[in-house]
């Protein structure tokens, strides 16, 4: 596969997606071209072949307030009538595209501590829920 080749489908897919490019896992799904036709050929990083191609690489997300998402699941917890378990956590996600990824909890909390920062707030419970 040549750099070239790369390069134009980076610009070619980028251009579908106004102008933005796409990340490793959907240029792969859409081009074909797969990480071990540039990693360690062409370049060492997909930001570099992406740099390459004339575009600014992605940006990581910014990370969220611990009172927003105390907010979210509080809120979940209040829908599902107990502390949502990680399967409710990805089912919502699913259906709202603003609610955190299951594993942004997982990573920063686990239950004992996620009840603790709750109680701490008074959002939860002092609801029935907890009771």
């Amino acid at each position: 596969m040549k750099k070239s080749h790369i390069i134009s489908e980076i610009a070619r897919t980028a251009a579908a997606n106004g102008e933005r490019p796409l990340g490793l896992a959907r240029f792969e799904t859409e081009t074909g071209i797969t990480y071990t036709d540039w990693f360690g050929i062409y370049w060492a990083k997909w930001g570099d072949a992406v740099s390459d191609a004339g575009f600014l690489p992605n940006k990581l997300n910014a990370a969220f307030d611990d009172e927003w998402l105390l907010g979210k699941y509080a809120g979940l917890a209040q829908e599902v009538g107990q502390l949502p378990t990680m399967d409710e956590l990805r089912l919502k996600r699913r259906r709202d595209p603003e609610f955190p990824s299951w594993n942004t909890f997982a990573r920063l909390w686990n239950k004992t501590e996620t009840i603790k920062k709750l109680g701490r707030r008074g959002s939860l419970l002092a609801s029935p829920v907890c009771r």
